[in-house]
C-alpha cells in the first residue's frame, strides 16, 4: 500500500497521490490500520516543518513481511526540520543594550523576540537549548575569546583534590588574568565551557560570581566531578557584551529577545532559523521500519534516536 504526503501547513487529504495527506502524522496514523501488508509512506518534495517530535512506538511496529517504509518519493528532495523561521528583525535601538555591545557591532546587531513566534521553551545554555542557523549553517553563540581559550591561572583552594599524582581543587573557584571580565558587569547568565581537570572531560558550568578586583571566578554548584586544575583551559559564552563579530548571537531568556550579528543582509529568501525540537524522530520499541532518502535538519539534539526494537533500517539519509 502506498500513502502520499505533501509539505503543507494546513488542509486535508485522503493519502493517495492526487489527494495526499498534509502532514506525516496523518500517514503514520493510517499505516497503523494495515499491519499485515507492506506500507510505503512517500513524502513529496519540500521542507516539512515539525512542530513536535515524531514518535514511533510499539504501536507502529510491523511484521517482517510487512515493513513500514518512510521515504522521499522517487528522487525528490525532502527535508524534515525542527526549525522555526525568524522573519521579523529590527536594528537594536535600546540604549541599554547598545551600551553593552562592542563598538564594532553597534549598528549591525539585529533583534527579534521569540515570544512573537510562540516560542517560550528556550532550553538551557548548559545543553539542549536553542541554536541559531543561517543558510543551513550553525551560528556561534557569543563567546570570549573568539578562537582561543582562557587559562586557570591559580586555584582558590589548591591541593584539595588529588587524582594519582595530579593535584587540583574540589571547589569551582579560581583566578584569571586580564581585564576582560570588567565589561561583563551587566551580564545575566554567564557560562563557561572548560576542560577543568582532564583534557578529555569537558563540561559547561554556570558562573555564580566574578570579582574583578581580585580577578576571581566562582562557579555555581554542583562543581565538576573531577575538580579543577591550574593551567586548564576554558572559555566564556552566552554574553551580550561579546557579540563582536558576524554570525554571533545571544538570547536574553528573561525577555525572549534574540540578538544576532548577521554576516549578510536578511531578506525573504534567507531568514535565520532556530531549533525548537529536541529530536526529530524517536523510535522506541518499534520494529521493521525503514527510513530512507530524507535529509534531517535543525534539532537541539538528534535527527533520529532508536531505543529497543529490531530490524530497523536508516538508509541514505543526511543529518
Amino acid at each position: 500500500m502506498n500513502l502520499y504526503v505533501i509539505a503543507s501547513s494546513g488542509g486535508s487529504g485522503i493519502g493517495n497521490i492526487d489527494k495526499p495527506y498534509h502532514n506525516l502524522t496523518q500517514a503514520i496514523d493510517a499505516a497503523r490500520q494495515f499491519k499485515n501488508q507492506p506500507i510505503n509512506i512517500w513524502l513529496r518534495e519540500g521542507e516539512y516543518f515539525l512542530k513536535e517530535t515524531l514518535k514511533l512506538t510499539h504501536a507502529d511496529s510491523r511484521f517482517p513481511h510487512a515493513p513500514l517504509t518512510i521515504s522521499a518519493y522517487k528522487n525528490e528532495g525532502v527535508i524534515l526540520t525542527g526549525a522555526v523561521k525568524l522573519p521579523y528583525w529590527n536594528k537594536v535601538v535600546d540604549s541599554n543594550v547598545l551600551s553593552q555591545l562592542p563598538d564594532q557591532a553597534r549598528g549591525f546587531v539585529q533583534v527579534t523576540n521569540l515570544k512573537q513566534y510562540g516560542i517560550t521553551d528556550f532550553g538551557s545554555p548548559k545543553s539542549g537549548g536553542i541554536e541559531l542557523f543561517y543558510k543551513d549553517e550553525k551560528m556561534q553563540i557569543s563567546r570570549y575569546p573568539n578562537d582561543k581559550n582562557l587559562i586557570i591561572s591559580k586555584l582558590v583552594q589548591p591541593n584539595t583534590k588529588v587524582i594519582r599524582k595530579y593535584k587540583g581543587s574540589i571547589a569551582g573557584k579560581f583566578y584569571y588574568q586580564g581585564d576582560f571580565a570588567e565589561r561583563w558587569s551587566k551580564e545575566k547568565d554567564i557560562w563557561l565551557h572548560g576542560y577543568w581537570f582532564w583534557n578529555w572531560k569537558d563540561e559547561n558550568q554556570q558562573v555564580k560570581n566574578i570579582n574583578t578586583v581580585s580577578k576571581m571566578i566562582e562557579l555555581k554548584k554542583p562543581y565538576h566531578y573531577y575538580g579543577y586544575r591550574k593551567g586548564q583551559e576554558y572559555y566564556a559564552y552566552n554574553l551580550l557584551s561579546e557579540i563582536d563579530k558576524p554570525n554571533e548571537w545571544y538570547l536574553d531568556r528573561d525577555t525572549g529577545n534574540l540578538y544576532y550579528y548577521p554576516s549578510h543582509e536578511l531578506n525573504d529568501f534567507n531568514y535565520p532559523e532556530i531549533s525548537v525540537i529536541s529530536n526529530l524522530i524517536e523510535m522506541n520499541d518499534a520494529s521493521n521500519i525503514v527510513i530512507q532518502n530524507i535529509t534531517f535538519s535543525v534539532a537541539r539534539h538528534n535527527g533520529i534516536t532508536i531505543k529497543q526494537g529490531s530490524n530497523n533500517s536508516i538508509v541514505n539519509v543526511v543529518v
